[in-house]
Order: structure tokens, then C-alpha cells, then sequence
């Protein structure tokens, strides 16, 4: 339903670091015009991963000027969501507030344990932008955990100019060394710093698929040799195809995000078939377990959301940031009356038409899905 900016980037400046010549910012514009005028609402984009991690603002300045003809809407992952997430989150309030474009920062976290306990501030610099009308809205999930390509906590120097290139480097000790020290100073690229090589695990690997599950510090204990080196292995079998989760959140923020008005809930997740590919090994449970945790673990056991707030955040919501005429009439069916009120039972209305809460439904069958609740 969008057109991706790593997308544009990739048919026109490839993987290298650098800006855009003239002619292929206009032919990105020009891409995006087609895409636009084909059906797609907006742009968008992933800075925090090559090569959208290689575009400076007004690179996306220039395309959301695009966007705004359109009357479309734009939506980032941003650029770091680590030791930089309060710059990051302040360059896409800043994209908003310079085209007019609405912007909407997905699956917004705080990652590493430098950032924990810090929900509070960030979230008061996004409502101050709100509340002087800059178009921005959130969404989140509800997880400590993220999942990425296992490529993606390297370094960027590290991943630029493609695989091939990634692989080549990887392949000199002396660069792995580097990599690690870097690692151990700084963390992981845009998940920042962990306690260990423990709180990484594996998701899915096509070579080693038997791992799923099991920690990066574990798997390089057994096969006596440094994490670094473990990864280069991982890599190289794979060619760069191995899926990792990454506990790098506090619990405490996740809460904090999910209370506030200003953010939605979002799965970040896409279909997976159990006899797929991507169904194998121990996916991010996030692809199945998004609604049915806000719903039953913060909404009912928690009670950190009434029931209509929390199908709010996760229907009408996010159907009124796509701007649609059918989204609006959505977001006005499903718009709580009050953020603190739970609606009463009516005595002449059936039950199952006026829901109070949210009943325990039996286990289903296995899946083969570890549901990595924290």
C-alpha cells in the first residue's frame, strides 16, 4: 500500500553510502509519482538498515513534497532506536512539521539498557509537537523483544555495497575484531546495548534450523569460539538469510507507550504459513500474538487499557491516520467516549453485541511457534 523508500533508493543509487546525483533524486521523485498515482497512500521508510540508514532529511524532504501533492502519508521506522532514538524521533516530528505530510513512527521502542525508563520523556516531546499541531502519530508493540535480520546489528560500514561485500569483510579477522570492540562499546546497531551475546537468539536460519531458539553466547560456548566469529559462520552459511530476536526493551516502557493517546498498536509482523520459509524455526511472535496480548495481557489482566481504548488503538486508530473516507467513518464507529471508561452491560442489548471484557479462550494446538511472552 506504500512505496518504499529503500525500494527507490535500490533502483536508483544502489547500496552506496552517499547522496543522490540530481538525476536520480528526480527519477526517485518520478518513481514515486508512479507509485502514487498507481494506488499507494504513501511513502516508506527505513532509515535505521542500508540503504535507507544513507538518505540525509532533505532527501526525504524532497520526496514527501511528492507525497503531499498526493495528499498522501508517510510512515518511518526511524533512524536509530538506541543511543540516537530522541534524534531520530525529532528528525521525523521535524519531517512533519517542514511538508505538512503526516507522519507516523512505527513500532516506536526504546532499545537498550541506556535508554530504559525514558518512555516518559520521549513521548512528552512527541505530544509537545502534537500539541502545536504537527501531524505525528505512534504505534508499538507489545514485546521487550525485537527481531531483525542477524546482518542488520552489525555495523553500517560493515554492510555497505551489499552481501558480497559484507561477507568479504567479515571473512578478515583483524575486521571482526574491529567489529566486536565497536560492539562492545556502542552496542548493537539500533538496538544498542545488551547485557550479553545471551539476550540474542536465534529466529530462523535456513541451515541451521535446529538453533531456533537457542542464544547467540550459547551457540559460541559450544562451538568454542568467539560471538563475532559465530556470526561470520552464521552468515556465510546463509547468505545473510538468518532471523534473530533481540531483548533490548524494558517492560516498564512498553507499558508507558501503550497507555499513552498517542500511540496505536502495531504487529510489525506479516503472514507466515507454519509450511513456509519464513514459518519456520521460532518467528517473532508479534506476527501472531499482537492483539490477542494487548487485549488479554495489558487490557484485561493488567487493566492498563479499557476494552475500547484497546480496540481502538488497534482499529478505528490507525484507520483514521490512513485518512480514507471508509477509515474515517471507521475511526468515528470505534472512538472510545472516554479514555478511562468501560462501557456498561445494557440489559435489553445481547450480550454478544456489548462486550465488557475479554473471556480466557482455551490453548490452541500447537504450532511449533514459541510464544516468547516476556
Amino acid at each position: 500500500m506504500q512505496v518504499g523508500h529503500n525500494t527507490l533508493r535500490l533502483m536508483t543509487v544502489g547500496l552506496d553510502d552517499r547522496p543522490p546525483a540530481d538525476d536520480e533524486r528526480a527519477a526517485m521523485g518520478r518513481l514515486l509519482d508512479e507509485g502514487l498515482a498507481a494506488g499507494a497512500i504513501g511513502l516508506s521508510s527505513g532509515l535505521f538498515t542500508a540503504p535507507g540508514s544513507f538518505a540525509r532529511p532533505d532527501e526525504l524532504h524532497g520526496l514527501l513534497a511528492v507525497v503531499r501533492r498526493h495528499g498522501g502519508t508517510y510512515a518511518t521506522h526511524v533512524r536509530d532506536e538506541a543511543g540516537g532514538v530522541f534524534e531520530a524521533v525529532r528528525e521525523a516530528i521535524a519531517a512533519a512539521e517542514a511538508t505538512g505530510v503526516h507522519v507516523q513512527i512505527v513500532h516506536l521502542k526504546l532499545s537498550g539498557v541506556d535508554n530504559w525508563g525514558r518512555a516518559g520523556q520521549l513521548l512528552a516531546e512527541i505530544d509537545a509537537a502534537r500539541a502545536r499541531g504537527v501531524r505525528v502519530d505512534c504505534d508499538a508493540y507489545p514485546y521487550t523483544f525485537a527481531a531483525n535480520p542477524l546482518r542488520n546489528l552489525l555495523p553500517l560500514w560493515v554492510q555497505e555495497g551489499g552481501l558480497p561485500a559484507m561477507l568479504g569483510r567479515l571473512g578478515d579477522p583483524g575486521v571482526r575484531r574491529r567489529i566486536a570492540r565497536e560492539i562492545e562499546e556502542r552496542g548493537l546497531t539500533s538496538f544498542g546495548r545488551v547485557p550479553s551475546w545471551d539476550a540474542v537468539t536465534i529466529g530462523t536460519s535456513r541451515t541451521r534450523p535446529r538453533d531456533a531458539g537457542r542464544s547467540l553466547a550459547e551457540l559460541a560456548r559450544t562451538a568454542g569460539v568467539a560471538p563475532i566469529d559465530l556470526i561470520h559462520d552464521l552468515l556465510a552459511a546463509d547468505e545473510g538469510a538468518t532471523y534473530v530476536t533481540v531483548s533490548s526493551i524494558d517492560e516498564a516502557d512498553v507499558r508507558e507507550l501503550l497507555r499513552s493517546p498517542a500511540v496505536l498498536v502495531g504487529s510489525d509482523g506479516r503472514s507466515v504459513a507454519r509450511d513456509s520459509v519464513a514459518g519456520q524455526g521460532r518467528p517473532h511472535p508479534r506476527f501472531y500474538g499482537t492483539f490477542p496480548r494487548v487485549l488479554g495481557h495489558y487490557a484485561r489482566d493488567l487493566g492498563l487499557l479499557s476494552l475500547p481504548e484497546a480496540v481502538f488503538k488497534m482499529t478505528g486508530g490507525p484507520a483514521r491516520c490512513s485518512g480514507s473516507a471508509i477509515a474515517v467513518s471507521c475511526a468515528r464507529a470505534t472512538a472510545p467516549t472516554s479514555r478511562c471508561s468501560t462501557p456498561r452491560r445494557s440489559s435489553t442489548a445481547p450480550r454478544s453485541r456489548r462486550p465488557t471484557s475479554i473471556r480466557r479462550a482455551s490453548r490452541p494446538p500447537s504450532s511449533g511457534v514459541a510464544m516468547m511472552h516476556s
